[in-house]
């Protein structure tokens, strides 16, 4: 006998029935040569001559169908069959026209200067204020480093002037004591300080700590600090002379 087309169902456990294989075997082998089960064989129809032939009519029906078409246009130009009827040409297309204004150059030329000017002016006020602030800020500078300066130096002056009496600066002038009146070096004070001398016109304690009392007439030339004798020489009326200390 001779050999059938078969396929094996056992799906899902079998190669040959997953991959959908075609097996040529003898009638009396119908067992799938993988997993052993039967084998089922394959029913052939005889396909029409039309269904098999389909394509081939599909496209020489078409090649009929364009030819005709062809043939009818060629047919109602009157190059087949008749005069060829000249068609008349188609009218110009008119398109809107939209006016287009054009822009005064000069116009736009003397904005653009204007514009040009007005930015050259600010660029140049800028500048001047830029230049202005540069000029504060160095003066600004300059003062802050002079003040420094004095202030340093005042410092130096007060270090040098550490310990001394600053509140008494020198002068010189007369001032009237009501016991007398003093000729010498004064303070701010309006005091005697430094050296000088008082000329009594009344009996007055010369140094209040001790009994010297001066006569009118009489003078005691020395040194004062703040109003105070702190040592000096007492000329007598009698001509003597005596010394006195604080």
């Amino acid at each position: 006998m001779g050999k059938i087309k078969c396929e094996c169902h056992n799906y899902g456990e079998c190669d040959i029935a997953d991959n959908k294989e075609i097996l040529e075997v003898e009638s009396t082998e119908m067992e799938c040569p993988e997993c052993h089960k039967p084998l089922y064989p394959i029913e052939e129809t005889t396909i029409p001559w039309y269904i098999k032939f389909k394509k081939q009519l599909m496209l020489g029906g078409g090649v009929v169908a364009a030819l005709a078409i062809v043939a009818g246009i060629l047919w109602g130009t009157g190059v087949i069959g008749g005069k060829k009827e000249v068609l008349p040409p188609p009218p110009p297309l008119v398109e809107d026209s939209v006016p287009i204004t054009q822009p005064d150059a000069g116009t736009d030329t003397t904005t653009i200067d204007t514009l040009l000017e007005k930015a050259q002016k600010e660029a140049e006020q800028l500048k001047n204020e830029t230049e202005k602030a540069k000029a504060e800020a160095e003066k600004a500078k300059a003062e802050a480093e002079k003040a420094k300066a004095e202030a340093e130096k005042a410092k130096i002056e007060a270090e040098k002037n550490k310990g001394k009496d600053s509140s008494h600066p020198k002068g010189e002038g007369t001032i009237n004591l009501g016991y007398g009146t003093y000729s010498g070096k004064i303070n701010s004070a309006g005091q005697p300080h430094g050296s000088g001398t008082i000329t009594y016109n009344s009996a007055h304690k010369i140094v209040e700590s001790k009994d010297y009392v001066a006569q009118s007439g009489e003078t005691v030339t020395g040194t004062f600090r703040d109003g105070k004798l702190q040592t000096g020489q007492w000329y007598k009326n009698d001509g003597t002379q005596q010394r006195v200390n604080r």
